[in-house]
């Protein structure tokens, strides 16, 4: 997942993507931020699980 979001972030900092398809633009954030809660529940599940 993580280089997935790093992959997304990559190709959203280029705005030109803004320009040229919006609507990937728009699923790519997205997805971004759907990563962006899996992760960070994962890792509020590994804490709880490591305490």
């Amino acid at each position: 997942m993580e280089e997935e979001q790093n992959q997304l972030r990559a190709a959203l900092a280029d705005g030109s993507l803004y320009q040229t398809d919006l609507d990937k633009a728009i699923a790519m954030q997205a997805r971004e931020t759907e990563i962006d809660a899996e992760l960070t529940a994962a890792l509020e599940r590994w804490e709880i699980l490591s305490a």
